[in-house]
């Protein structure tokens, strides 16, 4: 498993070695209560992506609020009220799992959520946002199409667009899983704040795992992250920062989220860097002090 050497994802560490003011008031305009009534529903074809998120989400599992599940994101997934698209800014959905989305619901998806990206969002959707739109132009119904086999046979109301990266490209060493996954949160409470009929549950894939090589241990990390801070109300430096070092450091904490192998032999080509760049500053001012250079 991917991270099993390092993984201490149930304790919050950011609560011990960060935060040093717990008595902040919580943000006004983060809704906890009715962000804490959806199940989110976590899946993915990939079993070490699978077993990052039981870890990682382990309290969070038994609470009943978070689902994991190992398997095809609709043939026999769980039911859900909204699906995540882990996507580009411009709202392409022919690769990956969002062409999945594609043939699942029709090209009209896509066609639809680009016409709101250009009338509404300038054309692209930043990383760290995420909009949301119907499945279905006029709301997704049992007739819309055969839901048979797919999700308890039931229909998917909503596509909760994600941005992870601008344009295809790696994203393992940022913390774009965090800055999707807090949007799609946040987009949910929005919704939920100002529209009658309510997202309940919430299915979604990996963020960054595939096209974007995000480690799976990162991104469940950070998924988690995201998670206890606009869903459990933890973390509350993270909206009320009080200095910029803490929140270099949290960054620091979150981008090496990483496997034991991978992490011990990065760290060892930085520490040879280091050594490294000391000897050349000491044989630097050794030179720069000899008799011959001071000539």
């Amino acid at each position: 498993m991917q991270g099993d050497d390092n993984v201490e994802c149930d304790k919050d560490l950011s609560d011990d070695h960060i935060y040093e003011n717990p008595v902040i008031p919580l943000y006004e305009n983060i809704d906890f209560i009715t962000n804490q009534e959806v199940v989110y529903k976590f899946r993915d074809r990939n079993m070490r992506l699978v077993k990052e998120w039981q870890a990682c989400f382990e309290n969070d599992i038994k609470s009943g609020k978070v689902q994991v599940s190992h398997g095809d994101i609709f043939h026999g997934a769980p039911s859900a009220d909204a699906i995540v698209a882990s996507g580009n800014s411009f709202g392409f959905m022919d690769g990956g799992v969002n062409k999945a989305y594609s043939l699942h619901f029709g090209w009209q998806l896509q066609k639809r959520l680009q016409k709101l990206i250009r009338e509404q969002h300038h054309g692209e959707i930043l990383v760290g946002s995420a909009v949301i739109i119907p499945t279905f132009e006029g709301g997704a119904e049992q007739e819309s199409m055969n839901w048979n086999g797919a999700n308890e046979n039931k229909p998917i109301k909503y596509l909760i667009s994600a941005t992870v990266m601008r344009a295809p490209q790696a994203v393992d060493d940022t913390v774009n899983s965090y800055l999707a996954f807090r949007a799609v949160v946040l987009a949910v409470g929005n919704f939920n704040k100002t529209l009658d009929e309510k997202i309940k549950s919430v299915l979604c894939p990996g963020l960054g795992t595939a096209a974007g090589r995000m480690p799976f241990d990162r991104c469940a990390f950070q998924m988690k992250e995201a998670y206890h801070t606009f869903v459990l109300g933890k973390n509350q430096e993270r909206i009320y920062p009080t200095k910029l070092e803490t929140i270099l450091f949290d960054v620091n904490k979150m981008q090496k989220r990483l496997s034991g192998a991978y992490y011990a032999k990065r760290q060892s080509i930085e520490d040879l860097m280091i050594v490294m760049n000391m000897i050349m500053s000491s044989l630097y001012r050794i030179l720069e002090s000899s008799p011959s250079r001071k000539k």
